[in-house]
């Protein structure tokens, strides 16, 4: 181990010499190991400082109007329930009426990290609910998490090789944009903290579980409880752990059983290894049986299903009998011989069938859930494969598969590869095996899933930092053995600075446009859809208690899943669709609304889930992944668009609400969606023929009128409508009589323009027959659906538009 290395290089040897006066060769080892110790604690913290200072180098794309504006779309979310554990402290809520409307939802991520967060913030307002200190934590934690990675780095590598090979490999860490881009200021999600948990959990396992020897019974149980408590602390930051604790744990298993070196006391070495590490999963299961409990979650119970449901505290005691009763294979019943050996694991994974099975029997979602995790991995969902972030490294840019790689990694990815094929096929240590499982695996899912470039480069960087440091010695030695004189150190540490520099120059030349270019509001909302979600927040009804996410509010918001947690958080309202896809059923209901071409079914989607507002942008790319998530699944039935068909809320958003009629130039508009707001032309989007902004309609009543006339008579009702751009456009509704002679129509705008912010600007022009009269609508009668009576006769006080004359 790296310990006992550094134990030997600090170590003087006894040269006879009288020692001086005063000073002992053990005081002299103590000053001798003093400087190292100094020094590697300041690399370490200006490795630190720098890490941090590049994390926080954009903060100004959260900083907007004096306020903080969080990046990406699941952040939001994430400060959503920052926010109400804050406010209910210590209390987690759980369940929220605004996700997943009408319906509600739970929570669809392991509590830890927004609790941990909520917890800092709490603390830092002298426990108390202060909004601004919340939005600070919460933007400033993920860099601080994401700049003391590099200790874990640092630590990691040292067991594995050198201390000098740690600090290439943290000074890696630092720049490196796989670890710096889930670590930025106002970016608070649970995946740094993956970062930081998952090397940690190697390094510990590595330290005190592979390479570790016979250890006192006090060390034991302090390994036991410690290995216990950092399970439990994974399982509770983000679902995904379980993943890595299987990994890890399995690799230990077969390691300690078939790997480990054959010494007169390796049956006890074994058994005792597989007996602490069974302690530490039954221990762990107990840790988290509180956390599924229905009770902590306000009695919801099966929300936490997907995020800390009953299965995990079973997986834990599930293998902790594995590990347990292998261990008394060896210890008790001395099945460990070299011909038994194969014996042991056979039993072993009997064991673990037979406690799976029961498991299985007693917990029917057992299988399902484990099902689900894989299909999650595999991206098995048509919506998963429609997301930025689940794209293959490779494929992220169309015609440049290597781009991505380069920007995240540089070169040192090639080095990354050269080094598990040198470690795959050479003599392997169990320390060696253990990394390059930890290695292959990362290496399967961020060529799968880009979004585990941040696992990925923990492990490229470890590596990268042991060439480094190989590199440098070679160098070393090779000028020692041509001059004879003198120890090279710094013209091999100038070669390897050099190295550095050329292998990380894709990388820095990212890091260096990342750092000093500026967009509006780059990677955050564009300006258009923050006003426009800000306008609806505003000039919007309040549908209930937003900080109560108990009462189920008054109605709810359809969009795009994109915009869900945007409209969540910074609107205040409720959302049928947000960005958790397949956990909620509003995706399939978004899908179907915005891909319908039938007004029918359209209206049934919005009195079903008791729609009040429509938030539309320009959507015409995104057909295609809308088309093959609803033909994927029998969750939603609705008329799909032909070649020749353009859906009714593309139709509404390019021509105002008009859906009916469009190729023969008469747009029928509806007479229940009115435009009530529409952005600013969005200047970094131009898709499309058609100006690009963002469109808010409301679902009315509508103010009610019949027509009554001759059989099949045409009639026609038309006004201007302004908006709040100056935007004018014709309003028209036409048609004939039904064969009764009568026809209900309904109006969606008034001329009320108090508190409106578009409106007609001229009366109602009724065409019916000969007649043409003017009149105008209150929004009264447009929200409560009042049925009109007018005569449409001059002596009842309206007035003919024009005559038949004139006509």
């Amino acid at each position: 181990m790296a310990g006992e290395k550094d134990e030997l290089e600090l170590t003087l040897p006894h040269s006879g010499i009288p020692e001086p006066a005063g000073k002992t060769m053990n005081s002299e080892r103590i000053e001798k190991r003093k400087w190292p110790v100094l020094l590697t604690l300041l690399v370490l913290y200006g490795l630190f400082l720098l890490s941090l200072l590049i994390r926080l180098g954009r903060y100004e794309d959260a900083v907007f109007r004096g306020k903080i504006q969080f990046l990406g779309a699941d952040t939001y979310y994430h400060m959503r329930r920052i926010h109400l554990a804050v406010m209910n402290w210590p209390q987690l809520i759980q369940f929220d009426s605004y996700l997943d409307y009408p319906q509600g939802a739970g929570v669809v991520n392991a509590p830890g990290y927004d609790f941990l967060t909520a917890t800092l913030a709490f603390l830092a307002a002298g426990g108390r609910y202060n909004p601004e200190i919340v939005d600070l934590v919460g933007s400033l934690l993920p860099p601080l998490l994401g700049a003391s990675t590099i200790f874990i780095v640092y630590w990691v590598t040292c067991l594995l090789f050198e201390a000098e090979a740690g600090y290439w490999a943290a000074s890696l860490h630092c720049i490196l944009f796989g670890g710096i881009w889930v670590a930025l200021f106002g970016k608070p999600d649970h995946h740094v903290i993956e970062s930081l948990l998952v090397p940690l959990l190697f390094g510990f396992l590595l330290k005190h579980v592979v390479v570790c020897r016979l250890q006192e019974k006090a060390h034991r149980i302090r390994i036991v409880i410690s290995l216990a408590l950092l399970l439990t602390l994974c399982q509770l930051m983000w679902r995904g752990a379980i993943m890595f604790h299987v990994l890890f744990l399995t690799s230990c298993y077969l390691i300690i059983v078939f790997c480990s070196p054959d010494v007169s006391d390796a049956a006890q070495v074994r058994g005792n290894k597989l007996w602490d590490i069974g302690m530490s999963l039954i221990l762990t299961s107990l840790f988290v049986v509180p956390w599924s409990s229905s009770s902590y979650f306000g009695g919801q119970g099966f929300i936490v299903y997907y995020a800390l449901s009953l299965f995990h505290p079973l997986f834990y005691l599930c293998f902790g009998l594995v590990f347990l009763m292998s261990s008394l294979f060896i210890l008790k019943w001395h099945l460990f011989t070299k011909n038994k050996l194969l014996k042991t694991g056979l039993i072993g994974v009997a064991t673990l069938a037979v406690v799976i099975t029961a498991l299985t029997t007693m917990y029917t979602n057992l299988l399902s859930v484990f099902l689900e995790g894989l299909y999650y991995i595999a991206k098995t969902d048509t919506w998963m494969q429609t997301m930025e972030e689940t794209k293959p490294l490779f494929s992220f840019y169309p015609n440049k598969p290597f781009r991505a790689v380069l920007v995240y990694f540089g070169y040192w990815f090639f080095i990354f590869l050269g080094g598990l094929i040198v470690i795959l096929f050479k003599r392997r240590s169990p320390a060696g095996i253990f990394f390059l499982v930890w290695s292959l695996s990362n290496l399967v899912l961020a060529t799968n899933q880009i979004r585990y470039t941040h696992l990925l480069v923990t492990t490229v960087v470890i590596l990268a930092g042991h060439f480094l440091m190989t590199a440098r010695k070679y160098v070393q030695e090779k000028l020692r053995s041509v001059q004879k004189k003198g120890t090279f150190r710094i013209p091999s540490l100038i070669f390897a600075l050099v190295i550095w520099t050329l292998f990380s120059l894709p990388s820095l030349e990212n890091l260096k446009g990342y750092l000093t270019t500026r967009w509006e509001r780059e990677n955050a909302l564009p300006l258009p859809l923050f006003e426009t979600l800000l306008w609806l927040r505003n000039n919007t009804p309040v549908p209930g208690s937003f900080t109560d996410p108990g009462e189920k509010p008054a109605y709810g918001v359809m969009s795009i899943w994109d915009y869900g947690n945007w409209i969540l958080y910074l609107s205040q309202r409720p959302v049928v669709a947000s960005n958790f896809g397949f956990l909620h059923q509003g995706l399939w209901k978004s899908c179907g609304f915005l891909l319908t071409t039938s007004w029918p079914e359209m209206k049934t989607l919005l009195e079903q889930n008791q729609i009040r507002y429509i938030l539309l942008g320009n959507h015409t790319h995104r057909y295609p992944e809308l088309l093959a998530i609803v033909t994927s699944n029998e969750k939603i039935r609705v008329s799909l668009p032909s070649p020749f068909e353009i859906p009714i809320s593309e139709q509404l958003y390019r021509f105002d609400g008009a859906f009916e009629k469009l190729w023969t130039g008469k747009k029928v508009f509806s007479g229940q969606l009115r435009l009530i707001y529409e952005s600013a032309i969005n200047s970094r989007i131009t898709t499309g023929i058609y100006p690009d902004n963002f469109k808010v309609f409301e679902y009315v009543k509508g103010a009610c009128l019949e027509l009554h006339g001759e059989s099949g008579q045409h009639y026609s009702l038309s006004t201007v409508i302004i908006t709040n751009q100056g935007r004018k456009f014709y309003y028209k509704q036409s048609g004939n009589l039904h064969e009764n002679g009568q026809k209900t129509i309904y109006i969606p705008y008034s001329h009320d323009t108090s508190d409106l912010t578009i409106s007609a600007t001229e009366p109602y022009a009724l065409v019916l027959g000969n007649n043409y009269y003017a009149f105008t609508v209150t929004e009264d009668q447009v929200i409560q659906g009042t049925k009109l009576k007018p005569s449409f006769s001059t002596s009842e006080g309206t007035s003919p538009l024009f005559n038949a004359a004139q006509k």
